[in-house]
């Protein structure tokens, strides 16, 4: 069983994670401890979970960060049974308990997430720079989470920069892969190289972000995003949080088109002595004749 890989006993899972009841086994826990791998195993890959399981992994924090993830996630998983079973016992359980107790598991999951694939990243061992995710972030602009944070905060969230990678790579490949070319032709340190490389960074955490925003749901984001979508707010303003999880998307998205546009005009200027008709409008210098 998954979860006698991890934990010598109930008592031990226990206190990993709060609230579980004393009379279940991990025979009751074994569905959701499978959905719990899969979510990690995606993410770091079986090879470096089979080796961290192992005891192989030279860091021992990094064993507990996924014991906690894992356990986390289970209890999350298995609150709807316990729901179930408690309301088939006559006890009631309020919308609102049940909401905050999974926030609070998903909270500590992710948390502990992050932990694991922060000293993964440190630590740098051979599988984990071979893992699918890791090895994607190598040809992206923004590839560690630290740079990412930089021009979008996201609370130095490790999970969310590697879930978010696939995002960056289509907004890299279908969007601003021409700019970055342009780009690479300037010589690093002159006539505003860096200032461009910024902006262009700037817009890719930004389009990635609006991307997540559409695709994901909102337990899933940092903090620092999550608490632009409180439900207080929500309220407030008249809309749903998905409702307005699409109006940022938009208004990054927007944002991102129009400075593109604005890069796009500047680096054919700089490479052209031609004249852009978007620029020069209304000028004394610019003669145009018009022939019948």
């Amino acid at each position: 069983m998954i979860l006698e890989d991890l934990f010598q006993d109930m008592a031990e899972l226990r206190q990993m994670v709060p609230g579980l009841e004393s009379n279940l086994t991990f025979g009751d826990l074994n569905a959701s401890a499978i959905t719990a791998r899969k979510r990690i195993t995606d993410l770091i890959g079986h090879e470096l979970y089979g080796m961290i399981i192992a005891g192989q992994s030279t860091d021992a924090d990094i064993f507990d960060a996924m014991r906690i993830a894992i356990a986390n996630f289970i209890a999350r998983q298995h609150l709807v049974f316990d729901t179930i079973a408690r309301r088939k016992d006559d006890i009631d359980v309020y919308k609102y308990e049940l909401e905050e107790m999974e926030r609070a598991y998903m909270d500590n999951y992710y948390n502990a997430m992050d932990t694991l694939m922060r000293l993964l990243c440190e630590q740098g061992s051979e599988q984990w720079e071979a893992s699918r995710l890791r090895r994607m972030t190598v040809s992206l602009p923004l590839p560690e989470a630290a740079l990412f944070d930089e021009f979008y905060p996201i609370d130095m969230s490790y999970l969310f920069f590697f879930r978010t990678v696939p995002m960056q790579r289509e907004v890299y490949e279908q969007h601003l892969s021409g700019l970055f070319d342009k780009l690479s032709l300037k010589e690093p340190g002159t006539g505003g190289y860096d200032a461009l490389r910024g902006r262009l960074l700037r817009v890719t955490a930004k389009w990635t972000v609006a991307l997540a925003l559409r695709r994901f749901d909102i337990i899933e984001f940092p903090t620092v995003i999550r608490n632009l979508f409180s439900d207080s707010k929500a309220s407030r303003s008249g809309t749903t949080v998905q409702q307005r999880l699409l109006q940022m998307a938009d208004s990054l998205v927007l944002e991102c088109e129009s400075e593109t546009e604005t890069l796009q005009m500047l680096m054919d200027s700089e490479q052209s002595d031609n004249i852009s008709p978007r620029t020069s409008f209304n000028r004394e210098d610019d003669l145009i004749i018009l022939m019948p």
